[in-house]
């Protein structure tokens, strides 16, 4: 940043001593230079005070600064510091408020003595430039920040007033304010009590295990594996606003549903951790895996109240399904449970036969990824994130106690495998790249929820009831004791609002924590 101008005043005196006639007094000549030029209310500065006497400058002087507001005197005085023969400084100077001021240095050297005046105009400009003097960011112009009281071009720090994301440091434009993508779930020392957690929805909810907000228009989705059930918060920024709930009669379509997920192309896909039992019902015969449904909740008040006649296509090849992401289109990576491994489905369009609520789902295109080890923990939901510019999908991989990402672009297909008849083709795909992000036994135990903001990956561990945020090289930045023990965390998001929102499966609650 280039250093202010430097506003020059001279004053020149002429000093009569007693002991001298008229032609004989010592002449005495100075000159106050302010740095910065333009002081603003409260923001330090210095004086260099420079007295000559007779033409030459004045070494081993005293000089004392002071103020006065309006003529009258105001609260200092300090004594300025020789720097060099005829040069003194006063450092710190601060003036309390705008207005027409004075500074007066006042000398005393032997055979000499008197004081300088110099009026120093103190206020807040608006429209200032690069480097001019500022009270605070409104007074810079030029999309500039008010940087230890100068207008600066440099990337705001945290807690800064921003407009967008491309003037923060950390390029994060939350609330306002410039912020760590960490500071998501805090700046305090991580217990409980160094956060709010504020109840978004908790009515009608029974075992809760994910939420995803609609990028269409905010409204918050959550799932309840208890009572097979979709719960739609309509307005979750404003807290417990609105609330519907949507559930499946049929025992199969969302049974014992654990996850969800909304795509580019107005749908969303949930699936459940089943072998497709219809709630006990029936021997297991493990025809399940993912269903698609529309993103809008009028098509659910419409086709319904039945979510069955609702959905609009649904593929069988991923029993125990613990977690589900969307790609592009109607196409969905899904964590496969009961096999182990990671599966990837396109639906296309939705049924031929019937969009909402038909059978025929025979240009479904499946893909397994066989060498992406996973294990599931029976009871606890394992989410998933796509890093779409990247193509790495971040998956909590929660019976291994680790997150890995995969990058499945390199991949090919290698065989079929055999699937349901009329459902689609099923591909084994080979050469997809794998890295471990957190390993076993690095800070996680039973890894469930997981979220990636701002290149912060937010995981929840279903065994501590603790919320971790890593960079995506693994390294731990931050994290939450929420208090709520073993068995509580599950889905975890942040919503548009940069909130980081959490369910709650034992208290049958979702919340949202403010930092």
């Amino acid at each position: 940043m280039k250093s202010p101008s430097l506003a020059l005043i001279l004053f020149t005196f002429a000093l009569a001593l007693p002991a001298c006639g008229p032609d004989d007094a010592p002449k005495l000549t100075g000159q106050l230079t302010l740095n910065p030029s333009e002081p603003v209310p409260n923001a330090p500065f210095s004086v260099d005070i420079e007295v000559e006497r007779d033409g030459a400058a004045l070494g081993g002087g005293k000089v004392i600064l002071t103020s006065a507001l309006d003529g009258q005197p105001r609260g200092f005085a300090i004594d300025a510091v020789e720097i060099e023969p005829g040069l003194y400084r006063a450092e710190g100077v601060t003036l309390s408020e705008e207005g027409a001021w004075s500074l007066t240095a006042s000398v005393s050297a032997s055979g000499a003595s008197g004081a300088f005046t110099l009026p120093v105009e103190v206020a807040c400009l608006a429209d200032r430039g690069q480097g001019q003097s500022c009270c605070g960011t409104a007074q810079c112009g030029g999309g500039l920040w008010c940087d230890a009281n100068a207008c600066a071009d440099t990337l705001r720090p945290d807690g800064i007033e921003c407009d967008d994301e491309a003037t923060c440091a950390s390029g994060l434009c939350s609330s306002g304010l410039c912020a760590s993508p960490w500071d998501v779930i805090g700046t305090g020392d991580g217990t409980p009590g160094s956060v709010t957690f504020e109840v978004v929805l908790t009515e009608r909810l029974s075992r809760p295990t994910d939420l995803a907000f609609d990028p269409a228009d905010g409204e918050l989705w959550v799932s309840g594996r208890q009572l097979d059930q979709l719960s739609v918060v309509v307005d979750p920024m404003q807290g417990a606003g609105a609330v519907e709930h949507f559930f499946d009669r049929s025992q199969h379509f969302l049974e014992e549903v654990v996850t969800l997920s909304f795509g580019d192309s107005g749908t969303f896909a949930t699936c459940g951790e089943t072998r497709n039992t219809y709630n006990g019902l029936r021997p297991p015969d493990d025809f399940m895996g993912p269903v698609m449904w529309p993103a809008d909740r009028v098509d659910f008040q419409v086709f319904g109240p039945d979510a069955s006649n609702v959905h609009l296509d649904m593929l069988h090849n991923s029993p125990n399904c613990m977690g589900i992401e969307a790609d592009t289109g109607n196409a969905f990576f899904v964590f496969n449970g009961h096999d182990g491994v990671l599966d990837w489905y396109d639906f296309h369009e939705p049924h031929p036969d019937r969009e909402h609520g038909g059978e025929n789902h025979s240009d479904g295109i499946k893909r397994r990824y066989t060498e992406v080890s996973l294990s599931r923990k029976p009871g606890v939901p394992s989410h998933m994130a796509l890093d779409a510019d990247r193509r790495w999908l971040y998956i909590a991989d929660t019976g291994n106690g680790r997150v890995l990402r995969v990058d499945t672009t390199g991949a090919t297909e290698k065989g079929r495998i055999q699937a349901f008849f009329g459902d689609g083709i099923l591909s084994d795909f080979q050469g997809i790249v794998q890295e471990f992000v957190v390993e076993p036994g690095d800070g996680l135990i039973s890894p469930s929820g997981l979220a990636l903001y701002e290149g912060v990956i937010f995981v929840t561990d279903n065994a501590t009831g603790l919320i971790h945020a890593f960079k995506t090289d693994g390294q731990e930045v931050n994290k939450l004791d929420t208090g709520l023990g073993a068995g509580a965390l599950a889905g975890v998001e942040v919503g548009p609002d940069g909130f980081l929102y959490f369910v709650d499966m034992s208290g049958d609650r979702v919340l949202r924590v403010l930092p």
